[in-house]
């Protein structure tokens, strides 16, 4: 009934040494199309990241350089559409235990949890809507994305971990597909979820990893104004839309609470107006 795996990495230094360890889980991924789409979102919930390596047409700076994100020098680079070459780059400081994109042309999404603790390393990488290398990985020249993650921080010589003679590192995560919601805003192993402004209205998606009853709350500082019974499953998200209440300005901040029928909070999300209009 559960739509999520889970992998269990585990790496163990037998020897009467030391050694030093980069340890990596990868996954390439195009989200229901035969290639990756310009249409797909990488939702990695961050201000800033760290440039690992970059190409020459893409307009962006090269290794080590930190920039902002999603949004550096006007470009919108959660977008691939918005990719001109190839670029990868690593996380120093997430917001959040999850990763995860979204292809707008399929309307199918992918979410990675995990535990910052156990595995704070994060990567990101695709080739770019025009490089001319991807013809050099692929037999016909479609495109992927990498999702990454381990106990690493980056790549390079200084973040790697040494592992004591007997000494083990690993870490747990999950994954898991979802659909049918129109986008991604927050994520956990239980639930995905998604609210966009579509000028006065709200639209409200929410999509599990697997089958699950209760209610579909919204507020604001002033009020709670949606509540309603749902029912959701991997094969059938929950969509709809909701009017914004009167009276809110850009300041005020709107949450959204998938509960149990006991109360439990499964999944919660808070943002603010002026942040949903972009």
């Amino acid at each position: 009934d559960c739509a999520y795996f889970t992998v269990r990495p585990r790496a163990e230094n037998p020897t009467d040494r030391s050694a030093r360890v980069q340890f990596w889980t990868n996954a390439m991924v195009t989200l229901g199309s035969h290639s990756l789409s310009p249409s797909t979102e990488f939702v990695y919930p961050t201000a800033q990241v760290l440039v690992h390596s970059a190409g020459p047409d893409g307009g962006l700076p090269g290794e080590r350089s930190m920039i902002s994100w999603p949004v550096w020098e006007g470009r919108d680079l959660s977008r691939y559409e918005n990719w001109g070459d190839w670029l990868g780059f690593f996380v120093p400081q997430f917001s959040d235990e999850f990763v995860g994109a979204y292809n707008y042309d399929t309307d199918l999404g992918v979410v990675r949890t995990f535990s910052r603790q156990e595995a704070p390393g994060v990567k990101l990488f695709a080739w770019g809507v025009s490089s001319p290398l991807v013809s050099e990985y692929t037999d016909d020249g479609s495109q992927y994305f990498e999702i990454w993650g381990g106990p690493n921080l980056t790549f390079w010589p200084e973040d790697d971990i040494v592992l004591q003679p007997g000494d083990g590192v690993g870490w747990t995560e999950h994954w898991y597909p979802f659909q049918g919601i129109g986008g991604l805003d927050y994520a956990n192993r239980q639930a995905a979820v998604t609210l966009r402004l579509d000028q006065s209205s709200l639209e409200v998606g929410l999509a599990t990893s697997a089958p699950r009853g209760g209610v579909m709350v919204l507020r604001s500082a002033q009020e709670e104004f949606f509540r309603q019974q749902v029912s959701v499953s991997p094969e059938a998200p929950y969509l709809t839309t909701v009017p914004v209440p009167s009276g809110l300005t850009p300041q005020d901040s709107i949450s959204i609470s998938f509960l149990t029928a006991d109360g439990e909070v499964v999944a919660s999300y808070e943002v603010s107006l002026s942040a949903l209009e972009g």
